[in-house]
């Protein structure tokens, strides 16, 4: 798990490997202590992923966005989030329309930044 939580940052919102990792451990790996606060975007948009390929209680859901506070997002992650939640259908709704209001708010402070990327 540690080895995991410190290597975070290199597990792509892509990769198999959310679809095959049990969420006990995913909750263990997103949990731990030893993963940086530069990673913390990282998590939110691997948290989403993993709830939209999975059969997952928004309860569950909740208690692992809780983990990441909205304040550790940055306009790429708000862009990847949002990109995620698109994928989202019915599931986790109200959670998801908290956190896609936080991205948009990311977004539009630093839209002039974006614009000229």
């Amino acid at each position: 798990i540690l080895k995991c939580a410190k290597q975070v940052r290199g597990i792509d919102v892509e990769s198999e490997l959310l679809e095959y990792m049990k969420p006990d451990f995913f909750g263990q790996v997103v949990a731990s202590s030893e993963i940086d606060e530069a990673a913390a975007c990282h998590i939110n948009v691997l948290i989403a992923k993993y709830f939209t390929l999975h059969d997952l209680s928004e309860e569950l859901l909740a208690e692992l966005m809780k983990l990441v506070p909205m304040n550790h997002i940055n306009v790429q992650d708000a862009l990847r989030l949002l990109q995620v939640m698109g994928s989202v259908k019915n599931k986790g709704v109200s959670i998801f329309a908290d956190i896609c209001k936080k991205c948009a708010e990311i977004l539009i402070q630093h839209w002039k930044h974006i614009r000229e990327t």
